[in-house]
């Protein structure tokens, strides 16, 4: 007997994984297999239950916030696994209805037709990288919101109304805060004197 192949769509969310499979030849049966905790112990199951001596797998889920744990666990047991970017999944047009089962029904059949293009998954440094930036770039625009909300409030108040105001209040805020040794950094008018 050949190597005969099946296709695993995984639905993969927060809680749980939607599981669905397609026989390997054309005309094979697509059929859910069942919802099971969105863990690596509960598709370990899965994977032993479909393994076969003669059977290769091919697992397939979308890129999303669950990140690629489920990919890397797997491609470390040897088991072949691709992710595809939720925006290049083919869908038929006016097929509005989504729910987890029909999305991983529609990954296993996708697959086994040969229709989706996987993504580049990256390794742990090119990660923990894109997530450094992403780290900075969010900092960046907190900070840049922060001071327009500063300037905002600063304006209403009728303090500040040019960026030469707005340093100005910054250096005068500086200065203030310097303090003497006497009350710990911070001004004494501040703090009340103990009698």
């Amino acid at each position: 007997m050949g190597n005969r192949s099946m296709f695993v769509g995984l639905d993969v969310h927060k809680e749980t994984i939607d599981v669905s499979i397609a026989e390997g030849h054309r005309g094979g049966e697509v059929r859910h297999y069942g919802v099971i905790a969105s863990d690596l112990e509960p598709l370990d199951k899965v994977v032993r239950a479909l393994r076969a001596p003669d059977r290769q797998l091919h697992f397939v889920y979308e890129a999303g916030p669950c990140g690629f744990g489920i990919y890397r666990h797997l491609t470390k047991r040897g088991e072949r696994c691709v992710v595809v970017s939720p925006s290049m999944v083919p869908r038929r047009s006016g097929d509005r209805v989504k729910t987890d089962r029909r999305d991983s029904l529609a990954l296993a059949r996708l697959h086994r037709a040969g229709e989706l293009r996987p993504i580049y998954v990256p390794d742990d440094a090119d990660e923990a990288m894109r997530d450094l930036v992403r780290a900075r770039e969010d900092a960046v625009v907190g900070g840049t919101q922060a001071k327009y909300r500063l300037k905002a409030f600063l304006l209403r108040q009728g303090r500040a109304s040019s960026p030469a105001s707005f340093g100005q209040l910054r250096r005068r805020c500086r200065q203030r805060h310097k303090g003497d040794a006497r009350t710990g950094g911070l001004r004494s008018s501040v703090v009340p004197a103990v009698r």
